[in-house]
């Protein structure tokens, strides 16, 4: 007997995510802009899961010093869903089969948004290496002004904390490995952003030449020397 419960509770869990015998929950077919298609490493994928993100502020009495920074108790949870039925539904509401949430800290935010930056900054050193393409878009300069702009993305100075170890006094839940990650995250975005000024060097078209020649001659270098003097700061801090 044991035997055969084992094999249906296997049988079950092939299946995928069960839902709650306790509550049925229901959702708006629609889901409009609140929900979107989560990425690969979502719970329960392959199936098709949908994925609500909300920044939450966690402000412990530790972080709420004069020396912390606000952007250190600016977390975002992230509920993912399995509908019963595929989108979009003939009905105006759908059961949830099954329900996540999960929190994101500061230092995995910031690691995954550089990431999806570099992946951004790959496909367009791709387009400006391909030989195909006579001269670089008004997209890829300003593209390459977002990554060097303080004013435009803030600096990666505001990750300093993180890529320092700084955070370690105030947010001892952040997990020190996620520091190795986002360092080297870092480090990829400089080499990425330096070949992609390079290449749009040579294609710039002569409308988008004043704002390229700001990036080459004042953006760029500032944001050069701004980012190698905070990895080597990092790089001592390591543990």
């Amino acid at each position: 007997e044991e035997e055969e419960e084992e094999e249906e509770e296997e049988e079950e869990e092939s299946k995928g995510p069960v839902a709650s015998s306790s509550a049925t929950t229901m959702m708006p077919a629609p889901l409009g802009s609140a929900f979107f298609l989560a990425d690969d490493d979502a719970p329960w994928k392959p199936t098709r899961v949908w994925v609500h993100e909300w920044p939450v502020v966690k402000r412990e009495s530790a972080s709420s010093s004069e020396n912390s920074e606000s952007f250190l108790d600016l977390w975002v949870e992230r509920r993912f869903v399995v509908l019963a039925e595929p989108l979009a539904a003939a009905t105006r509401w759908v059961p949830v089969v099954a329900a996540a949430t999960e929190r994101l800290n500061p230092m995995e935010l910031a690691l995954r948004q550089l990431r999806e930056k570099n992946a951004q900054l790959s496909e367009v050193l791709a387009e400006l290496l391909d030989d195909a393409r006579a001269v670089a878009e008004q997209r890829h300069t300003m593209a390459l002004n977002g990554c060097v702009d303080a004013a435009v993305n803030g600096g990666l100075s505001n990750w300093a904390p993180l890529l320092t170890g700084a955070y370690a006094t105030t947010h001892p839940e952040i997990p020190a490995q996620v520091q190795h990650d986002l360092f080297a995250a870092v480090d990829h975005h400089v080499d990425l952003v330096e070949r992609c000024v390079r290449a749009h060097h040579s294609k710039c078209p002569p409308s988008m030449r004043p704002l390229a020649d700001h990036i080459e001659t004042v953006a760029w270098p500032k944001f050069r020397a701004d980012s190698h003097a905070l990895l080597a700061a990092a790089n001592q801090t390591k543990p």
